[in-house]
């Protein structure tokens, strides 16, 4: 349910889009200023996906973006809210939803705890050993991102790599206020 040719923030960018974008115009936001000027400073959009536009690396930090209000078609985050504790992740969800107008989607993918460390045994063990200190299950993280604004998202569990690493996309579409209102209210994206 990505857009097609709008404006997309990456939030906890890195030096390197982690999803494609398209057509899509993507600005990055990164507290590490190394990350960020890798980050602008090449023109693939994705590694399948070659284009002539740079991208954009803001340095700030997830939980307060410097961008007004409703600037982007869509926002999105990869691997960052499991090196975030609880309050700062929620400051981060509702800054992303605050970014992006009315009816733009908000994608929020990171790492969760194997339902068994007894079955993917590999699997438990990378989580334990990443560098993230906030791993959570899906449960938490679900709750997490959900209580950080009004609304629901919705969910998918993931299982990808050999060793069978999991984890869980949360998307939501954010949902029109009226004039003057600061409510940040999101739906489960459809697709």
């Amino acid at each position: 349910s990505s857009v097609r040719g709008g404006t997309v923030l990456d939030v906890g960018c890195g030096p390197h889009p982690t999803m494609p974008v398209g057509r899509s115009r993507l600005v990055g936001v990164d507290i590490n200023a190394e990350y960020v000027r890798a980050y602008a400073n090449t023109t693939c959009d994705s590694r399948s996906e070659r284009s002539d536009r740079k991208r954009l690396g803001i340095v700030a930090s997830a939980d307060r973006l410097p961008f007004p209000d409703s600037y982007f078609d869509e926002s999105r985050c990869f691997g960052l809210f499991h090196h975030l504790p609880a309050a700062v992740a929620q400051a981060a969800t509702r800054e992303m939803v605050r970014c992006v107008r009315p009816g733009g989607v908000v994608s929020i993918i990171d790492n969760v705890w194997p339902r068994s460390a007894w079955l993917r045994p590999a699997a438990w063990l990378i989580r334990r050993l990443d560098r993230g200190e906030w791993v959570r299950s899906e449960a938490e993280l679900r709750e997490l991102v959900s209580s950080a604004v009004s609304g629901r998202f919705s969910d998918e569990r993931i299982t990808y790599t050999l060793n069978g690493l999991e984890l869980l996309l949360l998307q939501g579409r954010k949902v029109g206020a009226g004039a003057g209102s600061h409510e940040l209210r999101v739906e489960p994206s459809a697709g």
